[in-house]
């Protein structure tokens, strides 16, 4: 039947994605395409046609993750994203978990919409989590598609979200800490063991690189509780860390977009009207609804990142399937030496 034929070419259009993803070389000249039929695969195809198609290639080799502390995220959003994503729906189930626990309340049905009391004045705290845990499940999902950080920087409680992505505590940690007040917070990290950072740690508040003897201690949180931000000697410091790209995991993308804004021409480019600063990726249509994690995937694959698409197909038994291969010219041009 014609249902039938619909569900075949949709399993082999799949079959042919996981193919092209994870059974070919990725070269700097790239391009990455979301399509759901037959007919919008061709009309995206078509337009890598034109000459100005395909931006220039460029190899970012070292990450930044941003996390800001602002509140945004859209809850179908969120639900959809939890609907889609089992790695986002294990960690916001486990946060869930926590505030069930502690608050006797649900963290789920604040970031779905759920409950309009949830998100208001008086559950500031619970707000917070919500943020921390929406920003570690996009840390996880990154993370499942082969993108993790190699510099992390967050700022109010993104700084949880920074430092759960470093390994100075788990999951369930952050989400108690975020539950507690600003006033609370000191007081809440006297019981915890803060581990050194397994990546390296900027701060938002002196914008420097944290030192290895470094632990996310009291004197952290005091310093660090006035909320402020130095994006300019954070942008110098990504710089001389040889950060080439920014991926802002907050609802915002205020602070990613600060830094990379202010990133510090090199002497090289002195001379350049305007030095080309660090690829810039946002999660921000991901929280605002007009994208799926997929295009984001597409982006940071035609920025040249490297993109373990294995992930994109977790939970799906897949088949490699006949395609064609590189159309390479096989044609040697180079000067042989002359024998003596």
């Amino acid at each position: 039947s014609g249902l039938e034929t619909e569900e075949a070419l949709a399993a082999w259009l799949a079959d042919f994605a996981w193919t092209a993803g994870s059974g070919r070389s990725h070269f700097s000249h790239r391009a990455g395409i979301v399509f759901t039929n037959l007919e919008s695969l061709r009309e995206r195809l078509q337009t890598l046609f034109g000459p100005d198609s395909v931006a220039p290639p460029r190899q970012a080799k070292k990450i930044a993750f941003v996390y800001s502390g602002e509140v945004g995220f859209c809850h179908p959003a969120v639900k959809k994203l939890y609907g889609s994503e089992p790695v986002v729906r294990a960690i916001l189930d486990r946060c869930d978990a926590v505030v069930r626990e502690a608050r006797k309340q649900s963290l789920n049905n604040l970031l779905f919409g759920h409950d309009a009391r949830a998100d208001g004045p008086d559950n500031p705290d619970l707000v917070r989590s919500g943020v921390y845990a929406l920003q570690c499940a996009l840390t996880a999902l990154w993370s499942s598609v082969g993108i993790r950080p190699g510099v992390v920087v967050g700022y109010e409680v993104g700084e949880l979200a920074a430092a759960q992505a470093a390994g100075v505590f788990d999951l369930e940690t952050g989400v108690r800490l975020a539950l507690a007040g600003c006033g609370e917070m000191i007081e809440k990290t006297k019981g915890v063991v803060f581990e050194r950072p397994t990546i390296t740690t900027v701060s938002t508040v002196t914008g420097n690189v944290n030192s290895s003897r470094f632990v996310f201690d009291e004197s952290f949180w005091r310093s660090g509780a006035a909320g402020s931000v130095a994006p300019e000697d954070c942008a110098k410091t990504l710089a001389d860390q040889e950060v080439d790209a920014i991926l802002d995991l907050g609802p915002s993308d205020s602070i990613g977009e600060m830094i990379a804004c202010r990133w510090p021409a090199s002497e090289r480019d002195a001379l350049k009207e305007s030095a080309p600063g660090p690829l810039l990726l946002s999660s921000m249509e991901l929280f605002s609804g007009s994208a799926e994690f997929v295009s984001s995937v597409a982006s940071a694959y035609a920025a040249g990142l490297p993109i373990s698409f294995a992930g994109l197909f977790a939970g799906e038994t897949r088949r490699r399937v006949a395609l064609p291969i590189y159309p390479f010219e096989r044609a040697r041009h180079w000067v042989e030496p002359r024998k003596r």
